[in-house]
């Protein structure tokens, strides 16, 4: 998380940072990527 609040900070104001979410955990599901994606939007 430390690299992603230094990338918002020096981020130009309007910009946009694109992140791919690919888990690693057994089983690991499309709604485990897109959970796992909903909570760095929100964190």
């Amino acid at each position: 998380m430390e690299v992603l609040t230094e990338l918002h900070r020096v981020l130009k104001p309007g910009g946009l940072i694109a992140i791919a979410i690919q888990p690693r955990i057994p089983n690991a599901t499309e709604a485990t990527a897109q959970a796992t994606g909903e909570f760095l939007v929100n964190a």
